[in-house]
């Protein structure tokens, strides 16, 4: 069989294809009793009996319910094809606006990196939280530019309010890394338990406020306390991602050792 009929009954389902062979029985059925006294009546050019006449009627009414059935359900699965189709075009757009969202964002937090001034998203609650280690001795060394020394002041007013005890002016320097150094003696880091508290604590909110911070240690003893080294913030988000992951996996290494 070729052509479209064959296309056709290579597109029923099974469902429209036992619907199709059902009404065909109850048509080969109805058309094999009533066949000969049509074709007798046919033959004599004479009205045909009731009963025949009514079976006619019935195996044409038989037969056109068997062809609406099969179309209904072609035209259901056709429409369940389109509604597919739509879904997955939707779920298409859906992603795409998602990465645009995503990369927006990107872009966003690129400019943020490279143009807003650092600051802590709540004062209050980092001065609260750093009064847990008031006493702690601290200094400071910003790099000359305005966004490092305005972070800076912020810095010092708020530990000084937190009872931290500050020496002496900010020195500014030329040279800082692109970040905010945390720097203490070595030794300092497994003997003075109370120091190594305070300066984890403060790196970690600087850190997870998006001030990224970066631990140093130094071998040559000058005071007793944290040298906060103000650098310039990061200038790619690249360098700010790398920076803001190393603070911890320093730590973590650290602290293993």
């Amino acid at each position: 069989m070729k052509g479209p009929i064959k296309r056709q009954i290579a597109g029923l389902g099974w469902l429209e294809l036992g619907l199709t062979l059902a009404g065909l029985t109850v048509v080969s059925g109805l058309l094999v009793e009533s066949g000969p006294e049509l074709w007798d009546a046919l033959v004599s050019q004479s009205w045909p009996a009731r009963g025949v006449t009514g079976g006619v009627v019935v195996t044409i009414g038989v037969l056109a319910e068997v062809i609406i059935g099969v179309l209904i359900a072609q035209e259901a699965r056709r429409k369940e094809r389109e509604a597919n189709l739509e879904i997955a075009a939707s779920n298409d757009r859906a992603s795409k606006a998602e990465q645009a969202a995503a990369e927006a964002n990107l872009a966003s937090r690129k400019l943020e990196v490279m143009l807003v001034d650092r600051k802590l998203s709540n004062p209050i609650g980092f001065i609260e939280a750093m009064r847990a280690f008031s006493g702690t001795s601290v200094m400071f060394i910003v790099a000359d530019d305005m966004e490092s020394m305005r972070l800076c002041s912020r810095l010092e007013n708020d530990l000084r309010s937190a009872g931290w005890t500050i020496y002496p002016m900010p020195q500014r320097v030329s040279g800082l890394s692109e970040c905010v150094v945390l720097a203490l003696q070595f030794d300092e880091w497994y003997t003075h338990g109370p120091l190594r508290n305070a300066t984890v604590a403060l790196g970690d909110w600087l850190n997870e406020d998006g001030v990224v911070t970066a631990p140093e240690f130094q071998s040559i003893k000058t005071f007793t306390g944290v040298t906060i080294k103000v650098g310039s913030r990061p200038s790619t988000l690249t360098a700010f991602e790398a920076l803001r992951k190393g603070w911890r996996w320093t730590l973590d290494q650290l602290i293993v050792r």
